[in-house]
């Protein structure tokens, strides 16, 4: 399992969870979701 997890980061450039890709059934990225930008700027995690 651990060696599907570490493909499947590499392959799509996958930095950190949650990680939302969007793909096509050819496994082509359509889209990304940026959970830490926040509409008009800022993030959503205060430090």
């Amino acid at each position: 399992m651990a060696a599907e997890v570490r493909r499947v980061r590499l392959r799509y450039g996958i930095a950190r969870y949650p990680t939302l890709k969007i793909l096509n059934a050819e496994g082509k990225v359509l889209d990304t979701v940026n959970w830490t930008g926040v509409e008009g700027g800022g993030t959503l995690r205060r430090l």
